[in-house]
Formats: C-alpha cells, structure tokens, sequence
C-alpha cells in the first residue's frame, strides 16, 4: 500500500516560525539567487552553506515530508532543489515562500520570460 505524505507541515506555530527565522538567516548570509518554476523552486548558495543546507534538509524532511530535497553542487555553487507534488500546487507558492524567506524577489519562472 503506498500512502502519501499529507500536504501539511508537522511543526508547532513557535517552531515554524524559528524555522524561517533559521532560513531567513542562512538566506541573508549565503542565498546568491533563487528561481522558482512551477513546483519547483532551485535555491543557489555559497559553497561555504554546504553544512547548514544540509541540515535544514534533514530538519524540513521531518515536518515536510510530501516534499522532494535535492542538494548538488555546481560551478561554484550548492543547488538546493525543492520539489512539490502535483497534489499541493495549491499550497505550493506559499510554502516556497517560506523557503525563500529573507531572500532578494526571484524571476518568475526559470526562462526568465516574466
């Protein structure tokens, strides 16, 4: 039986918002760029985050775990890939929000069209 992950975050409203206050932190300091493309969104860091990208992988596994992580690195940068299900498109442009907490506005879409 393949049960999915329900579409919701498993945290506390205090942990929630210590969360993004952890994002909006590694986002100031090392977030270069983000684009975002329909359900899903690409986060390109400063090698150097490698260590706290990783970590907020493992933390946001736990509470969100209907969505898909992917971390690679590239030409200089750490790539963290954040995919959503087509079952939560809904509620994906806030959560990817969430992801780009403290960040610089992004290009609407990964062509750069709009």
């Amino acid at each position: 039986m393949n049960v999915e992950a329900p579409i919701a975050c498993t945290l506390s409203a205090g942990d929630f918002r210590k969360r993004l206050e952890r994002i909006g932190r590694l986002n100031r300091k090392h977030l270069k760029r983000h684009e975002q493309d329909g359900l899903s969104l690409r986060l390109f860091y400063q090698p150097s985050a490698r260590g706290e990208v990783r970590k907020l992988v493992e933390l946001e596994r736990t509470c969100c775990a209907f969505l898909d992580f992917q971390i690679e690195e590239r030409q200089g940068e750490l790539v963290l890939k954040v995919d959503a299900p087509e079952r939560a498109r809904v509620a994906a442009e806030s959560m990817f929000a969430d992801f780009t907490s403290g960040a610089a506005p992004a290009r609407a879409s990964a062509c750069g069209c709009c």
